[in-house]
């Protein structure tokens, strides 16, 4: 198994079980066959490196996004301000203009 799964070098398979690598490839070649020896193999795998890299990409993106709706609801405040103090306007009225849309 350990050879299918690469965990282990062939090499050192081989000398733990007292065999040249050629006889293990061939034992292996006659126990499971090329295409169970295919599926057994591991994977490519994102690197731990490459997976943390895309983590810290995605929480810059995030940051960013979160700076960036802040700042909407910053200007949505400042101008509800503005709003409430001009004279003349009336809130329910702009809320009836916007609902009619």
């Amino acid at each position: 198994m350990a050879l299918c799964t690469r965990q282990v070098s062939a090499s050192e398979i081989a000398r733990r079980i007292g065999v040249s690598r050629a006889v293990l490839y061939k034992w292996k070649d006659e126990i499971i066959g090329n295409s169970a020896y295919q599926t057994m193999r591991k994977h490519n795998e994102p690197s731990l490196e490459a997976e943390r890299d895309a983590l810290r990409e995605e929480v810059a993106r995030l940051n960013q996004e979160i700076r960036r709706r802040q700042m909407e609801l910053d200007i949505l405040k400042k101008a509800e301000e503005i709003i409430k103090k001009a004279p003349g306007i009336s809130i329910s009225h702009l809320n009836m203009l916007a609902n009619d849309r």
